[in-house]
């Protein structure tokens, strides 16, 4: 993997990590307020206990709907993340796509003596544009099917 595609894999993997200790540490504050508290003990009420070891054991298919949607509600916080991330590099491949049109123009004035030359280097310009466009397609198709 190159460098750049590293660095940004690394960047994403500090934002998840990040939103993963931030809904622990959430979760843990919402523990220790239900708690008793008596000098450096922590002790979960039986109603709690319960509760938990109940859920714990519960396949998430088998949840009520109120304990599905405090599911879904952490679950849509890696959606927005992960979609911020999607809509960032889809905007950046536009730029780039951008910056080859301009190029190919550039080309197709320079090389207009060579018509040949010229044909080569748009149907490369052109394979290589279909196949981005086809790649950020699926992408976002990818993300409409997982919202859904």
């Amino acid at each position: 993997m190159n460098p750049k595609k590293q660095e940004e894999w690394e960047k994403l993997r500090e934002k998840l990590a990040n939103l993963c200790h931030q809904q622990w540490s959430g979760w843990m504050k919402y523990l220790f307020s239900k708690c008793e508290l008596d000098d450096d003990v922590a002790t979960i009420p039986e109603w709690a206990t319960e509760r938990w070891q109940r859920q714990l054991m519960t396949p998430y298919s088998e949840l009520s709907e109120e304990e599905k949607n405090s599911d879904r509600v952490e679950a849509d916080k890696f959606i927005k993340l992960l979609k911020e991330e999607i809509d960032k590099a889809v905007s950046q491949a536009r730029k780039e796509e951008r910056k080859r049109m301009l190029k190919l123009e550039c080309m197709k004035r320079e090389k207009h003596d060579n018509p040949e030359t010229y044909r080569i280097d748009e149907k490369i310009y052109y394979d290589s544009r279909n196949k981005l466009r086809n790649q950020l397609r699926l992408e976002i198709k990818h993300q409409l099917e997982e919202e859904k």
